[in-house]
């Protein structure tokens, strides 16, 4: 059930939207990451980005990294769940096609198609929104230029991924 949550929340985290400001640590060059930039905005300049965040709530504690490549991105998440003090570490990865949801607990994940629209970068709002508060949770993020390999956004071939149902 524990993963279940956590997966869940770093789905809605992924999904939800909220606004805030973001800290960009960039030094690479200010001109394409100034300190005013959100992920989402990293993410829409287009190159390659890491963002470090951490979440502190009444409920659990979050941090990790978030790479970003575009319309691709990739998540990892290691959160504690205060009332059961569990630890678990959960990734997200999208393609821009599909979106891969996986925790340490279970060798099933979960696979969503990821929803066009006429904004592609709708679906990251709230995953690359920045530094906010958000449910009474608070999210610090640092953004700067990095440097990757596509492997980063490799879907591990070692997870059974179960598609979402249908929606009537």
């Amino acid at each position: 059930i524990a993963g279940i949550v956590v997966v869940g929340g770093g789905v809605y985290f992924i999904s939800t939207s909220h606004k805030g400001a973001a800290s960009d640590t960039s030094s690479a060059d200010t001109s394409s990451a100034a300190p005013s930039n959100s992920p989402e905005e990293l993410a829409k300049k287009g190159g390659q980005f890491s963002c470090t965040f951490d979440v502190k709530s009444s409920q659990a504690d979050s941090s990790g990294i978030v790479y970003i490549d575009g319309k691709k991105f990739r998540g990892d998440f290691t959160s504690t769940v205060k009332a059961v003090s569990m630890t678990i570490v959960s990734h997200t990865v999208s393609d821009g096609s599909y979106a891969y949801s996986w925790t340490s607990s279970s060798p099933v994940g979960f696979k969503a198609a990821v929803t066009a629209s006429s904004d592609p970068y709708s679906s990251m709002t709230g995953a690359m929104s920045g530094s906010a508060s958000v449910n009474g949770a608070n999210t610090a993020w640092q953004c700067q230029a990095a440097t990757f390999g596509a492997d980063k956004f490799a879907v591990p071939t070692d997870i059974t991924f179960q598609g979402a149902p249908a929606k009537n």
